[in-house]
């Protein structure tokens, strides 16, 4: 019996594997698949009240659990929903909590449905479809370069590499999860090696400033955790980031510090998410409000009020770059109370994580993929709200999941 749920998990996990990497095209001729993101974090909840149910509604603590933040930060968005009134509750407010938290609530859908597979059984298995996906990318790529037949930026005089994807920075985010389970899966297979490298050259080949501080971010990762048998702890994160500054520096400059600030998408709501809260000091504007999707498809009167409805990519009917930014729009719809808690979520995420180091090496090394590279694009992207993160999530539900496993 044991056996066949093994199976199943495995089965479903890579149903998943491949729904996730091809959700973009598979929606594009059936919009259904549009969902599977939202769908996987809706599970977690007859999940988590089945859980609820088995231990008999006791709600356990665990160290470094981050549930307790994550509620925090809801209920400061929806007071500031309830305090300002700038968008309806129950048609934007809500539907925006829902994404705001979606990630989180994926992590638990992937511990709860993987923590159980059988890696060592089935990591051949997975190695597979890995090699599988990446030969796929690796020959469309060539194909791509060749006979032009996806559309594509020019960077550098090169043209940027994102298939079948919206964007390069989706298409690197693929690249991010194939490297985060063939990560998991190194202890059980042979030559992972050169599957690593092909994935940090498609990466590359997005020319994003962000894929190539993430993959600056693994290399490093591996060199620690794989090579020196050393935790990547807060002191070495240190260590990273004038890498990531250096390979990010010329974006960080353009957008913040050059004549183009007046007009700068994320400039703007860098600056207005701290007049927003200091101005609802301390639960922010409310959720749905202010750098967020749901702020973009209900047009949110925030933008008008602080005067920048005029700003390019933030305009009513062409809001291209509102939800282009993280950090701004948790500050600006939850203020200082979301700022803060989020921050402890993520910081107890990765301790979580150092408790899985003397357990097993590759889920630690994986885990740590998975977080860098959200932590790297947050810097210029909606990173833990964006459907890319949900792949992730997965990985990180199964690594937490596991490392709870083995330790009974």
């Amino acid at each position: 019996m044991k056996e066949r749920i093994r199976d199943t998990n495995y089965m479903v996990f890579i149903l998943l594997f491949y729904l996730l990497l091809f959700q973009a095209p598979l929606s594009s001729v059936i919009s259904v698949f549009g969902y599977v993101d939202e769908l996987i974090a809706t599970i977690a909840i007859p999940f988590a009240i089945l859980q609820l149910k088995r231990n008999k509604f006791r709600i356990s603590k665990k160290k470094n659990s981050f549930l307790g933040f994550l509620i925090i930060f809801g209920v400061a968005g929806i007071c500031g929903s309830v305090r300002y009134n700038y968008q309806p509750i129950g048609s934007v407010a809500i539907p925006d909590l829902f994404l705001c938290v979606k990630f989180w609530l994926a992590i638990y859908t992937g511990k709860m449905l993987f923590s159980k597979m059988d890696l060592e059984r089935n990591g051949r298995g997975i190695f597979f479809h890995v090699k599988i996906v990446t030969t796929l990318f690796c020959a469309l790529a060539v194909i791509d370069n060749i006979a032009h037949i996806y559309t594509a930026n020019i960077r550098y005089g090169i043209r940027s590499t994102h298939l079948f994807y919206d964007s390069p920075t989706a298409f690197a985010a693929a690249c991010a999860f194939l490297i985060a389970v063939l990560t998991i899966v190194r202890p059980y297979v042979n030559r992972t090696r050169k599957w690593f490298v092909l994935l940090l050259i498609l990466m590359c080949s997005s020319l994003r400033s962000k894929a190539f501080a993430a993959v600056a971010a693994f290399i490093l990762i591996y060199y620690f955790v794989f090579y020196k048998k050393k935790r990547v702890t807060f002191k070495t994160l240190l260590l990273f980031a004038p890498l990531i500054l250096f390979m990010v520096g010329d974006q960080i400059e353009y957008y913040f510090f050059s004549d183009i600030q007046s007009d700068s998408a994320r400039y703007q709501l860098l600056i207005t998410s701290i007049l927003i809260a200091r101005d609802s000091f301390p639960i922010g504007a409310g959720f749905g409000t202010f750098g967020s999707y749901m702020s973009a498809i209900h047009y949110s009167p925030v933008y008008r009020i602080y005067g920048i409805s005029n700003v390019h990519g933030l305009i009513e009917g062409a809001t291209y770059f509102t939800s282009d930014s993280f950090w701004p729009m948790i500050l600006g719809e939850t203020g200082i109370v979301g700022l803060v808690s989020i921050v402890i979520v993520i910081i107890r995420m990765i301790k979580r994580l150092q408790l899985i180091k003397s357990l097993d090496l590759a889920l630690y090394a994986s885990g740590l993929v998975c977080i860098s590279y959200l932590l790297v694009i947050s810097m210029a992207e909606s990173a833990f709200v964006n459907p890319v993160a949900i792949p992730l999530a997965i990985v990180l539900g199964l690594v937490y999941g596991k490392g709870e496993y083995i330790t009974g």
